[in-house]
């Protein structure tokens, strides 16, 4: 299923999605460039019930879990890199270890 098959069953239920972005401190200057990145992904795929969020945290995964706090999302949709082998073994899955830690439906979809 492609990224814009996720879309279409948004607007028929008249979901809205919140586009969120982990940023660490560090990463903070990058602010305005993501989130103009994000519009155009909205503008791209014709999204309209949508809200963006920033979350400064040490990883990602706790990020997520600070959010879901905030937000209480029903279902996550999270882009991945499909790390295999020693890279997987080194660098780890933030899916995986979300799946495992949050309980809630996830949707992966495979960033190029």
């Amino acid at each position: 299923m492609t990224l814009s098959c996720y879309f279409f069953f948004q607007q028929q239920f008249n979901a809205k999605i919140h586009l969120l972005r982990i940023l660490k401190e560090r990463d903070e200057h990058k602010r305005d460039s993501i989130f103009n990145a994000m519009q155009e992904f909205v503008e791209q795929h014709g999204i309209s019930n949508f809200a963006v969020h920033f979350i400064t945290d040490k990883d990602v995964e706790k990020g997520v879990e600070h959010f879901n706090q905030l937000e209480e999302m029903d279902i996550l949709c999270m882009g991945t890199h499909k790390r295999s082998g020693i890279e997987h073994l080194l660098k780890g899955s933030i899916t995986e270890k979300l799946v495992n830690h949050l309980r809630k439906p996830m949707i992966t979809y495979h960033l190029h």
